[in-house]
């Protein structure tokens, strides 16, 4: 996956409330995220490569300021 093909579905992080990634691992607390969580409506965003770059654990599209990998919980 390029990262002009990557669009990223937000929710709530049930642990600390903030807007995050629906993805596997909350990027500000590192909680581990519900796989059926609801998304907050239908937002999506394109990604550049500048605001976007790979863990280097899991090699997964994350973006570039998280303090945890959304993919594996790896912290950054």
């Amino acid at each position: 996956m390029s990262f002009d093909e990557y669009y990223v579905k937000f929710i709530n992080c049930p642990e600390c409330g903030r807007k995050v990634p629906k993805e596997n691992y909350c990027i500000y607390c590192g909680v581990r995220l519900e796989k059926n969580a609801n998304p907050i409506g239908r937002t999506y965003k394109p990604v550049s490569e500048t605001q976007y770059c790979r863990c280097p654990d899991c090699g997964e599209i994350i973006k570039s300021d998280n303090r945890y990998c959304w993919h594996c919980g790896r912290e950054l």
